[in-house]
């Protein structure tokens, strides 16, 4: 799991809840899939640069979580929002990652077979 160690060393301070851990696994699996991330909310800002790293404030509200996400080829974009009501569903969130993965590559060719 190349990267995942690194991701959590550098948020493990700013962890205070269980949400905010799956919250970083599921960024490492969208930057594994071949995403930077923007920022947070649905609104772009000045000066966002894309980047591994989760954004500073990225888990200032526990009741929803967005982050913003572009393809490394700047071909498509992805607005990741999470809020509390479906992190209390644990029993939804995907056991198999493979799976996820091959979810999330589907999902990206059908975006890129539209353009």
């Amino acid at each position: 799991m190349a990267g995942l160690e690194l991701l959590f060393n550098c948020v493990s301070n700013s962890l205070t809840c269980s949400q905010d851990a799956l919250i970083c696994f599921v960024h490492w699996e969208i930057v594994k899939g071949g995403y930077k991330c923007l920022g947070i909310g649905d609104e772009p800002k000045d000066g966002e640069k894309k980047s591994e790293l989760l954004p500073p404030g990225w888990n200032e509200s526990k009741d929803l979580y967005a982050l913003r996400y572009r393809s490394n080829d700047d071909k498509s974009n992805l607005l990741e929002y999470v809020d509390e009501a479906n992190l209390q569903t644990f029993e939804s969130v995907f056991k198999n990652t493979d799976e996820l993965i091959t979810k999330g590559a589907s999902r990206k060719d059908r975006e890129e077979d539209r353009k």
